[in-house]
């Protein structure tokens, strides 16, 4: 349970988006880490951030109040109630007897029923006493506040709960109308081309905004504004003010925008775009709902593109641009699970460019690093795309061809032996060749990947025993 606290962590720190709750009049409590979010307001009515003591707090509430303060405050902690909503007096910092209104419930308990996790909000109605009108109004605004609060924290722990990057632009653009209407949205991720829009919702054609690029700067457009202040821009009439905007739906046109730019670190990653049929839709009301949102989004993002950055480095060779032997191991497992389970025909290659050392100690290790990308190149170019290609380690190549009997596979092999073989690279005087070790087999229950990939490894030895630059091969099945 104390792993799922740490998921928490941003309420207790001093961020945008915690500071932003804290406006809100958001609070929370971590029973198990004795730590408190502590809201905005608290400063001014009697809390001292510096000092960092709740102690103090206990103190200022009115001797009316204080036995049932501390009565639901011991029930909460215990766990023997889980929800609370009270007003009470406490004493300000100007001597002032004040009436809180206190809301909140229990997030989390421990196996025993303790409390773990404890959210809330607090607000100063003592204005609203005055008439019952005043304080049903107050109530229903400080509902509101808690519920867009507690909305708030619920998409945000959902949106940032996947590690993948279309997983994730789902969700924001699932949950982002519960917090700020719309009709159409998208995600626009900034790069050296532009905004390229990678997720969309509300579009009656796809097709027409997935993949698109917009240009980025672009002079008088509002997500340029939005990107380069970095604060978010309503536009109650599109057309008018920036007459280039792009609108795939012609038939009910764009007339309110709201741009949200994604910022993470100082960083802007991109920009959230909402459109709307209605002129005048999105309020200053919009914004800091809005804002709130955008935090959770950025996070999210920018956690989904890291994941997708280190997944990659882990399946793709950076040098060659073909697979690692990580990759191969996983997806050739899947390949060969299923061509076994169809008892069909699997062929594993293993190959070596030869004499690679020599290259490398003639001309350089960066004329070797220019030829083992160019053999990646031509190897990519040579095979279908449901081959399975990686680098196995230093200059070997291991591939795995299904559906292909032991001719096919040689033939398809021989191509790619002649292509790096005919291939002219520069500053290599000496001619490149390659040696392959071929194996095929119709798989039975028996058989491994392990096993066929050991036995590519003898032919492949073979062809460098015989005199290199050629492709020896068995069929396992004979």
């Amino acid at each position: 349970m104390g792993d799922i606290l740490h998921d928490y962590d941003f309420l207790f720190s001093d961020t945008p988006l915690s500071r932003e709750l804290a406006g809100l009049g958001f609070l929370a409590i971590d029973f198990v880490n004795k730590r408190w979010s502590v809201l905005t307001d608290w400063n001014y009515w009697f809390y001292n951030r510096e000092k960092a003591d709740i102690e103090p707090i206990r103190s200022r509430i009115h001797p009316d109040f204080f036995k049932s303060v501390q009565k639901y405050s011991g029930q909460i902690k215990s766990g023997k109630i889980t929800e609370v909503e009270k007003i009470f007096k406490v004493k300000n910092n100007q001597g002032e007897w004040i009436c809180i209104l206190h809301k909140g419930a229990v997030v989390y308990k421990d196996e025993d029923g303790n409390s773990l996790l404890y959210v809330g909000t607090e607000a100063d109605i003592t204005h609203l006493k005055e008439t019952e009108e005043e304080v049903r109004t107050q109530k229903f605004e400080t509902e509101s506040r808690a519920n867009e609060a507690e909305n708030l924290l619920q998409i945000g722990a959902l949106i940032t709960s996947s590690l993948n990057i279309d997983e994730t632009v789902n969700h924001i653009l699932d949950h982002v109308k519960t917090v700020v209407p719309y009709e159409r949205a998208s995600v626009q991720i900034l790069s050296k081309e532009g905004l390229r829009v990678i997720g969309g919702l509300g579009y009656k054609d796809m097709d027409k905004v997935l993949g698109r690029v917009f240009p980025y700067p672009e002079k008088g457009s509002l997500s340029t504004r939005a990107i380069d202040d970095q604060k978010l821009v309503i536009c109650s009439d599109i057309k008018k003010e920036f007459p280039k905007f792009y609108d795939p739906d012609e038939s009910s046109p764009t007339v309110s925008w709201l741009g949200i730019p994604l910022i993470f670190r100082g960083e802007v990653l991109g920009l959230l775009s909402l459109d709307h049929t209605e002129e005048n839709f999105y309020q200053d009301s919009h914004l800091k709902l809005a804002t709130g949102f955008a935090s959770f989004v950025s996070v999210a993002l920018a956690n989904a593109r890291q994941h997708e950055k280190t997944h990659k480095m882990a399946m793709e060779d950076v040098l060659m641009k073909i697979g690692t032997r990580y990759c191969f191991e996983m997806q050739g497992s899947v390949i060969f699970a299923n061509a076994q389970r169809n008892k069909e025909q699997v062929s594993v290659i293993m190959a070596d460019i030869d004499h690679f050392k020599k290259v490398n100690d003639t001309y350089g290790h960066n004329v070797g690093d220019m030829v083992l990308r160019e053999v990646g190149a031509i190897c990519r170019r040579e095979l279908r795309s449901s081959d399975i290609i990686a680098r196995y380690g230093g200059e070997e190549i291991i591939f795995l061809f299904s559906n292909l009997d032991i001719d096919g596979a040689q033939f398809v092999m021989e191509r790619v032996r002649k292509a790096i073989s005919d291939h002219k690279y520069k500053s290599v005087k000496s001619r490149v060749s390659i040696s392959v070790g071929l194996v095929t087999k119709r798989l039975d229950r028996d058989d491994t990947l392990e096993k066929m990939t050991k036995a590519a490894d003898e032919m492949l030895y073979k062809a460098k025993e015989s005199g290199r630059d050629k492709i020896v091969a068995l069929d396992l099945d004979m």
